[in-house]
């Protein structure tokens, strides 16, 4: 838990964490992180990939907003912002809002639940997302969606007028599960106030 306001967070494996932890608190923590920049998300090394620009798990609430993470060019490269996993025993009442993720190869991730987990009124608004899906790193764009929404979590996460810009764009940015969407799906489905986009 605690705050995280106004830092600079360079090539590291795991930018922030918050929550989380061997041994959980029961209940959860809260927690609030706003004006910081992660950047070059990294593997500690070939056997353990990394490159999480912030991590949510075991959080009963967090205000996350006006946060800058950028390009993640180092390798694994997963999601600039994971909420779940592992150690999530608890993730609900979180407030992501006007955030910027640039070019960091997979955006936001709501992760799989892990055994009595709960999840709980999520809301992802007003954030911004741009991608150049001509980088083919290893593994590529298009395991790491714009979007990764597991299934039966749905009901429980309100995205609401975010902004989704691509270079050179996938036919099928978004996931729901292991299934891959394209952006009208998304849009006219899960998300009508977005705007999904091609850019230069």
């Amino acid at each position: 838990g605690g705050v995280a306001n106004g830092n600079l967070f360079i090539s590291n494996p795991i930018g922030i964490h918050i929550g989380g932890g061997t041994t959980p608190d029961e209940g959860g923590v809260a927690a609030s992180m706003s004006n910081n920049l992660v950047m070059y998300g990294r593997d500690l090394d070939a056997n353990n990939p990394r490159g999480f620009g912030l991590w949510v798990s075991n959080i009963r609430e967090a205000d996350i907003h006006s946060n800058y993470f950028y390009k993640s060019s180092y390798g694994y490269n997963h999601s600039a912002i994971t909420l779940g996993g592992d150690r999530g025993l608890m993730v609900q009442n979180i407030d992501l809002q006007n955030n910027f993720i640039l070019d960091w190869n997979g955006s936001i991730n709501i992760a799989a639940p892990h055994t009595e987990q709960i999840i709980n009124n999520i809301s992802i608004a007003g954030n911004t997302v741009y991608r150049n899906f001509s980088n083919t790193s290893t593994p590529s764009n298009f395991i790491h969606p714009l979007v990764k929404l597991y299934a039966d979590w749905q009901d429980a996460v309100d995205l609401q007028s975010n902004t989704y810009f691509m270079y050179n764009p996938s036919e099928s940015p978004f996931s729901i599960g292991n299934a891959p969407v394209t952006g009208d799906y998304w849009s006219d489905a899960i998300e009508p106030s977005s705007v999904v986009s091609s850019a230069s």
